[in-house]
């Protein structure tokens, strides 16, 4: 069971940002759509599979901000690990 804090975001995402450095992640489902802009309804640049490895930046907007194929794109936080 995982842990989160009490805004819902998972626990080892916190301490990831607390440390303040930069993480390669996993995509945990099938498909996701990576975005031009952390938010729903913005323009998808990729839609990437399970074990794709993508850089790990940050949170915008309670969007996961990564690096892919050099660009800076936004996933739902909860697909990644």
């Amino acid at each position: 069971m995982e842990i989160k804090t009490s805004n819902g975001y998972p626990l080892w995402l916190i301490k990831l940002l607390s440390e303040n450095k930069v993480y390669k992640t996993v995509v945990n489902c099938y498909h996701l759509n990576l975005r031009t802009s952390p938010m729903y309804g913005s323009n998808i640049y990729k839609v990437v599979k399970l074990g794709t490895k993508v850089e790990y930046l940050g949170i915008a907007n309670g969007w996961a901000r990564i690096k892919y194929e050099n660009k800076t794109l936004y996933c739902g936080i909860n697909y990644l690990k």
